[in-house]
């Protein structure tokens, strides 16, 4: 019989801080974890779930309106199509981590997992290739701004039906790999594979859906950044491209900081059996899955914090119409007409 692979999942990587502690583990040590990651669940919650709305009532708002270019739509809606993502999680994903962190059933825990796993793998590539697409497009404003101008709806929607079509493909191996299971007198969520099948998962998803987009990014990046500081004068054009570059540089820098070491250390854990066990090991992986949650309320704030676009509409909102004045008169300067530049 082949050797089978568990590899936890999001919502189990401190499973063992709710059951019997071993004798690395202190009941102290169970305690305290299980407090810091509900308290820490309920901050992730609060703030994601105010973040986000912000940041959709001021797309909406944004999207509403009209006049805006193509490009500018474009883009809004790829943010509008992770602010979704980051809400789904937000709603469902993380009040699941706090009852879980809080109340320990088996029954909970297979419906958990059943369901959870595959949400959290679905709205994480989601966003990823919402930022990828955003940069392509970005790269098509900055690059080319007339070619940008023959967007029509139909580039719209074909590319957030990519992006949920190669979401949902690099999603399908959890849903059909996810199992509850005992391990080590522990019931866990858990990828369950052989070795050479996550071996091979974790080369496809390194190889196919990660690295290439990376590649790509990058090289469109360095390509905006040249383009944009090497150009003399442009006034406020070039101002706000490279505001929105920042903008959304920022928020896939973060996104990729806060989520990699978590699924770096996961497929570690299935190459290497026997760190399964380890308690250095389970701590790491319970700290990077609440930074990796965190995510979900830094990704609308970074967007909040560096647009004055998006501030500019929620101060309307809210009836701020002095700082909604003072906010559209740099947007009114900045904005580029031809790349729907404005952030």
């Amino acid at each position: 019989m082949e050797n089978v692979t568990f590899t936890p999942g999001l919502l189990q990587t401190l499973q063992v801080s709710n059951s019997t502690p071993g004798p690395s583990l202190t009941r102290s040590y169970v305690v305290v974890s299980q407090v810091v990651r509900a308290t820490w669940y309920v901050v992730i919650f609060v703030l994601g779930v105010a973040s986000n709305l912000l940041l959709l009532l001021a797309l909406l708002h944004s999207l509403r309106e009209g006049g805006a270019s193509p490009l500018h739509s474009m883009t809004s809606l790829l943010i509008l199509n992770s602010v979704l993502a980051d809400t789904i999680f937000v709603l469902y994903n993380v009040p699941l981590s706090f009852a879980q962190s809080i109340w320990w059933d088996p029954r909970f825990i297979t419906a958990a997992c059943i369901s959870s796993q595959p949400v959290t793998s679905l709205v994480i590539f989601v966003s990823f290739y919402s930022m990828v697409a955003n940069c392509v497009f970005r790269f098509l404003g900055v690059a080319h701004p007339t070619s940008s101008r023959g967007l029509r709806r139909w580039h719209m929607g074909l590319s957030l039906g990519v992006v949920w079509l190669a979401s949902i493909l690099t999603s399908l191996p959890v849903c059909f790999y996810i199992r509850v299971a005992d391990v080590n007198g522990t019931i866990s969520c858990v990828q369950v594979m052989t070795k050479a099948q996550a071996i091979l998962y974790t080369i496809l998803l390194g190889a196919v859906a990660f690295c290439p987009a990376v590649l790509l990014m990058v090289a469109l990046y360095s390509k905006m950044i040249h383009i944009l500081w090497s150009r003399k004068g442009g006034g406020g054009n070039v101002r706000q491209n490279k505001r929105a570059t920042v903008m959304i540089l920022t928020a896939l820098l973060a996104f990729i900081v806060m989520w990699i070491p978590f699924w770096v250390l996961i497929f570690v854990v299935a190459a290497a059996q026997e760190l399964q066990s380890s308690p250095t090991l389970i701590f790491a992986l319970g700290v990077l899955a609440l930074l990796a949650s965190s995510n979900c309320f830094v990704n609308p704030l970074i967007y909040l914090i560096l647009s004055p676009h998006y501030r500019r509409r929620l101060a309307r909102m809210f009836g701020c119409g002095r700082l909604a004045d003072r906010l559209g008169a740099t947007t009114q300067l900045e904005t580029n007409p031809d790349t729907g530049a404005t952030t």
